[in-house]
C-alpha cells in the first residue's frame, strides 16, 4: 500500500504522526511519503515538504501568498503524481486539503481526511465539497459526527487523542505562568507585546514562555526585549500545562490540552484588524476557544482583539485564583474529559484506512 499525508500545521503533524505509526504497525509493506513536520519525519513518514515553509495567519496573510500557495497546489499534485499512491490522508491544514482532495477524487484516488474542517463555525458551503471529495471523514470532536452525516458526509467520530493526556498532580509550582502564543511567528508578534507588558505589571508571578520547534528563540527575543524576566522553554506543552499554576493560551488545540491536563488558563487572540472583521462577519460559532465550544457555554475567559489588554488579562487571573471560579473550572473539565470518552483515534483511523482499502491493498 502507497500513502501519501498531507498536513501544514504543528498540531496536525502531532495527530498525523500517530497515525502513521499504527499503520506501519499493522502494515508492514505500507510505503508512506507526504507533507509534514519534525513528528512525521520520526514516525518513519520521507518528507516531501516541511511544515516550515507552510504556516501563514490570517485572511490578509493567505491572499498574499496566493502565488506562493499556487506554486505549492501544483508541487503537490506533481509529487502525487510521481508516487502514485493508493490512497492520500489529508490531516487537517482545510484550505489547502480540501482543493488537494477535489482533484484527488477526479484522479480516483481514495480520500480520506482526519481533523474535519470546522465548517460548523464558519464556511458551511464546504460540506457540499466534502460530501463529494471525501471518502470517510475522521472527527475529532463527538458533535462533529452527527453534523457532518447531516450534510451528507461519510463521517465518524474516532476520540481525540488528547483525552488519553494525564491529569496533572498536585505538585504544581505556586505563582507560576505559562504562556503558550500560538505556533506562528505572526500570532507572536500580535500576542507577546501584550504579554511584556503584562509580565513587567505582575514581577511577583514566574513566568515560562512557550517556544515551538519551528520558530527561532531570537524571535521571541527581539519581541519580548532583553530586560523582561521570563525564560524560554522548548519543553513539550503537556510538561508546562502540567506543572504551571495557570496558563494564557493563544487559542487553538492547547486550550484542550490544558482542560484536560487540568490547567486553569485564560484564551487570548488577537491578529490584525482586517483579518479580524472578516472573520467576524463570517464566523458562526459563539466562542473561539475549544472547550466553550465543547460545552456550548463560557466558563473560561476569551480575551480576544480589543479586549486583549494588560488590566483585563490580570482581572482574569485573579478571578482564577478564587476558590469559587477554580471549582467551577474543575467541574467543567471533568465534563469535558467524559465528553471525549477513552477512544484512540490513530488506531481506529489506521484500522479503517486499512479496513476499506484491504482487498486492493494486500
Amino acid at each position: 500500500m502507497k500513502l501519501f499525508v498531507i498536513t501544514g500545521e504543528s498540531s496536525g503533524d502531532l495527530h498525523a504522526s500517530d497515525v502513521v505509526r499504527e499503520l506501519k504497525r499493522k502494515h508492514h509493506n505500507i510505503v508512506i511519503k507526504g507533507w509534514g513536520g519534525d513528528k512525521l519525519d520520526e514516525a518513519g513518514m520521507e518528507i516531501k515538504v516541511h511544515i516550515k515553509e507552510l504556516a501563514v495567519m490570517g485572511i490578509t496573510d493567505v491572499i498574499k501568498k496566493m502565488p506562493f500557495f499556487y506554486f505549492l497546489y501544483r508541487k503537490c499534485k506533481s509529487q502525487i503524481k510521481e508516487f502514485k499512491p493508493d490512497a492520500l490522508l489529508l490531516v487537517d491544514y482545510s484550505g489547502f486539503n480540501l482543493r488537494i482532495a477535489q482533484w484527488a477524487k477526479e484522479q480516483n484516488i481514495k480520500v480520506y481526511f482526519y481533523i474535519a474542517p470546522k465548517t460548523w463555525a464558519w464556511r458551511a458551503s464546504r460540506n457540499k465539497i466534502i460530501a463529494r471529495s471525501v471518502d470517510h471523514l475522521y472527527c475529532i470532536f463527538p458533535f462533529e459526527e452527527k453534523y457532518f452525516r447531516l450534510n451528507g458526509v461519510n463521517a465518524t467520530y474516532v476520540g481525540n487523542s488528547l483525552s488519553k493526556i494525564t491529569i496533572r498532580s498536585k505538585t504544581v509550582k505556586r505563582n507560576t505562568i505559562a504562556v503558550l502564543p500560538g505556533s506562528r511567528v505572526q500570532e507572536l508578534k500580535s500576542i507577546l507585546p501584550v504579554i511584556r507588558g503584562l509580565i513587567e505589571a505582575l514581577p511577583a508571578y514566574t513566568w515560562i514562555i512557550s517556544k515551538v520547534p519551528h520558530i527561532p528563540k531570537s524571535i521571541y527575543n527581539n519581541i519580548l526585549g532583553e530586560k523582561i524576566s521570563a525564560s524560554i522553554s522548548e519543553a513539550p506543552s503537556h510538561d508546562l500545562l502540567a506543572s504551571t499554576q495557570i496558563a494564557l493560551i493563544t487559542s487553538g488545540t492547547a486550550t484542550l490540552e490544558a482542560s484536560i491536563i487540568g490547567c486553569p488558563q485564560v484564551v487570548m487572540y488577537k491578529t490584525s484588524i482586517l483579518n479580524y472583521y472578516i472573520g467576524k462577519r463570517f464566523i458562526k460559532s459563539r466562542f473561539i476557544s475549544l472547550p466553550n465550544i465543547l460545552l456550548d457555554e463560557s466558563f473560561i475567559d476569551e480575551r480576544i482583539q480589543n479586549d486583549l489588554t494588560i488590566d483585563n488579562l490580570i482581572l482574569s487571573i485573579s478571578e482564577i485564583e478564587t476558590l469559587t471560579r477554580l471549582d467551577r473550572i474543575k467541574e467543567k473539565y471533568e465534563e469535558i474529559r467524559r465528553h471525549l470518552g477513552d477512544k484512540n483515534p490513530a488506531n481506529i483511523v489506521a484500522k479503517s484506512i486499512i479496513n476499506q482499502g484491504v482487498s486492493k491493498f494486500s
